[in-house]
């Protein structure tokens, strides 16, 4: 897929309306039938309105309703009309998604209810989507108009429709209800009449309410994109993250899925160190909502700018386009880094934990051959992460606990306990209770929050996320383009 800065609108057009047709009408970047995935792509490209017409059904996994809400909740202006585009609309009309044409009234208003209503056979985009079936509207729609015209009578137009709807959509053809017993039984005057409406005077009603749709979004498309509603009702679990798109230069969308694969390929223990900090950042941040500890904007404000010389740019539109984030998500990843950042400013005797002595740090600096303010910090995530725990209700088993200790203090050539707390004049109690967070850190960090029952928390989102908010996923992006 290709996308344009220059026409913030996408149209996922197929069989319901010729293409020549619709470039004529409207200046958009226009893709195929919509299929699972497609919105995710184009979350973070900048995109302000988003056109569903034709979608798949039957060969590929149809459009998710939650990837229509992403993109809802990100500001982007949905709309849909004409099949696929009038059954979403019709079920989130409530969340915001705008439904247009009659298709879209019928589903809304209960006339109509199933997806085969506008499903049909067709070809491929080599042969422009020609339709091989007709759509189970279209013959409704038309049925009615006979019947209207006096061609049919009310029953007759009732036992044709429930002809039609027997059938399977692939099979739903003009020529297979008129050769139908019920038009054979028709007098001759009539069922020539009714030939003839069939051959010379339908109506394509999806083509009509598609060509709707294309108005609409000409005549919307210097107006300013809604507000992005406050509620929320998705999560960017490992698909959305896999599918979003960075756009390179040349205009390529590239997924965040091959950009983590690169990514993982050049630096393997990159990707190992950085889920683990993602698994603590993630208890630290359930601990502070847990806590009910929430700083401040001022205070956070010191914590929430880029570092000299980094490539973080996130308030720029290009950027976030080519690291394929959109705003609301840099914003929350900013916010959530922020926050850790000043808790790590913080001491953890200031939220009633237990206050680290001085000697037990200069050990643990020792033990762990790093400096004293490294020790310090480290210390303080273990007793979060170790509070988390107790606030959860979860307990590192007994002897999972001892074998964790003897390991870290193997890991860490401790030799003798007695000896060591003696040279560096500790107290056992004050090391046993920063060890003890040490091993219990060890064991939540190695089980992962799944583990625990949060299971809406994606590794590759988290790998993906560092690699957008540092810059390199634009340069990993590039390099696959």
């Amino acid at each position: 897929m290709r996308y344009s800065p220059e026409r913030p609108i996408a149209v996922f057009l197929g069989p319901s309306l010729a293409l020549a047709e619709a470039q004529n009408r409207l200046c958009a970047n226009y893709y195929p039938p919509v299929a699972m995935g497609d919105i995710y792509r184009l979350l973070a490209s900048g995109i302000e309105t988003i056109a569903i017409i034709d979608g798949v059904f039957h060969q590929s996994t149809p459009v998710w309703q939650r990837e229509i809400l992403a993109a809802l909740e990100e500001g982007i202006h949905v709309v849909g009309g004409g099949s696929m585009g009038a059954l979403r609309a019709a079920e989130l009309a409530r969340y915001g998604m705008h439904g247009i044409g009659t298709v879209y009234a019928w589903y809304r208003d209960g006339v109509i209810d199933g997806d085969d209503e506008v499903a049909l056979l067709h070809l491929d985009a080599t042969f422009g989507y020609r339709a091989l079936s007709e759509a189970l509207v279209n013959i409704r729609f038309n049925l009615d108009r006979a019947r209207q015209r006096g061609l049919l009578s009310a029953a007759e137009y009732t036992q044709l429709l429930h002809a039609a709807e027997d059938r399977c959509f692939s099979q739903r053809t003009w020529s297979a209800l008129l050769h139908s017993p019920i038009c054979a039984a028709l007098p001759d005057d009539r069922h020539a009449a009714l030939a003839a409406f069939i051959a010379q005077d339908l109506e394509d009603l999806k083509q009509a309410d598609a060509l709707q749709v294309i108005e609409y979004c000409a005549q919307n498309a210097q107006r300013p994109c809604p507000a992005p509603p406050r509620r929320r009702w998705s999560y960017p679990g490992t698909v959305r993250a896999g599918l979003q798109c960075g756009i390179a230069a040349d205009g390529t969308l590239v997924g965040g899925a091959e950009v983590l694969q690169a990514a993982i390929a050049a630096d393997p223990a990159w990707a190992e160190r950085c889920e683990r900090e993602a698994r603590a950042n993630f208890f630290i941040l359930d601990w502070l909502a847990m806590r009910s500890i929430e700083p401040a904007p001022e205070l956070l404000e010191p914590y929430g700018k880029p570092l000299p010389g980094s490539r973080w740019i996130g308030n720029d539109r290009e950027w976030r386009r080519a690291n394929g984030i959109t705003a609301s998500e840099w914003e929350a990843e900013a916010g959530q880094r922020a926050r850790l950042a000043w808790l790590r400013a913080q001491q953890p005797k200031v939220f009633g934990l237990h206050a680290i002595d001085t000697a037990v740090l200069d050990l643990l600096a020792a033990l762990c051959a790093c400096p004293r303010a490294q020790a310090e910090s480290t210390a303080a995530t273990c007793l979060y992460l170790q509070d988390w725990a107790y606030g959860h209700g979860i307990v590192c088993p007994p002897d999972t606990l001892a074998e964790r200790l003897a390991a870290w203090e193997c890991s860490r050539n401790v030799g003798s306990r007695q000896m060591r707390l003696a040279r560096h004049s500790v107290r056992e109690q004050d090391y046993l209770v920063i060890a003890h967070a040490h091993a219990v850190t060890d064991w939540l960090l190695d089980s992962g929050p799944a583990y625990f029952g949060f299971a809406t928390w994606s590794p590759d989102a988290a790998l993906l996320r560092d690699l957008q908010f540092s810059g390199r996923f634009a340069e990993l992006a590039a390099a696959l383009a």
